[in-house]
């Protein structure tokens, strides 16, 4: 069986209307040992070429302070794996704005691709510093805190979410997934999937995350027949 652990990526662009959002899923095969691969899906929005890079780095370099433009690259060379650029251009935004809470958020995101753990979190906390409600950086904090075997403290940043977005699908679904697998609790599991199943079909989800949804639902309903 199957079950998948949703970790988001959002940035949203100061001085735009426009939310780009990039979803990590965390797979769990669930085969009497469990094995755990990391996979970053980006929005297709994210998907620059090299030519639309450089077309980007000409214009910040006519019009240095251009900040959407400098967002626009840093998401571009993580999106590549590029860190180094993608460090570059993000010390570049808090110079020109040390109080710039995407930027911040980008760092984070950087350290912990290369694995910085801790200076990732720390980046994240200023993020939520400048703004409480950044959800992108709470489930952030969250993934580090699950790869550290804190689930209790993972727990306690998705209901965080929560608070913010009681209808957070991912945020329901991650607490699913926690109470299922880590801390042993099928009740609130079963709540957990049941929200996380009703408000991805609102969003028309990908069928095949609704069917393991439905799935494990049953199965858990089994189960508690059974005690």
């Amino acid at each position: 069986m199957l079950h998948k652990n949703r970790l988001k990526w959002t940035m949203v662009l100061s001085n735009m209307n426009t939310k780009i959002t990039a979803t990590g899923l965390i797979l769990l095969f669930m085969c009497g040992c469990a094995q755990t691969q990391k996979r970053y899906v980006l929005h297709e929005t994210l998907q620059i070429s090299k030519e639309q890079i450089s077309a980007m780095e000409e214009v910040v370099e006519v019009q240095p302070a251009n900040i959407l433009a400098l967002k626009k690259l840093v998401s571009a060379y993580i999106t590549n794996h590029e860190f180094e650029r993608a460090r570059h251009y993000a010390d570049r935004l808090l110079t020109l704005d040390s109080s710039d809470v995407d930027a911040h958020y980008f760092m984070g995101l950087i350290y912990a691709r290369q694995g910085f753990e801790a200076e990732a979190k720390e980046a994240f906390n200023k993020a939520l510093e400048l703004n409480p409600r950044h959800i992108p950086s709470l489930f952030a904090k969250a993934y580090i805190e699950e790869k550290k075997m804190n689930f209790y403290g993972a727990r306690k940043l998705y209901y965080e979410v929560l608070e913010i977005d009681p209808d957070d699908a991912d945020a329901h679904y991650n607490l699913a997934v926690l109470y299922d697998k880590k801390l042993f609790y099928p009740k609130k599991a079963f709540y957990h999937y049941e929200k996380a199943l009703n408000l991805y079909k609102q969003q028309n989800a990908n069928p095949d995350l609704i069917f393991l949804l439905k799935d494990r639902i049953d199965e858990l309903k089994l189960l508690a027949r059974d005690e």
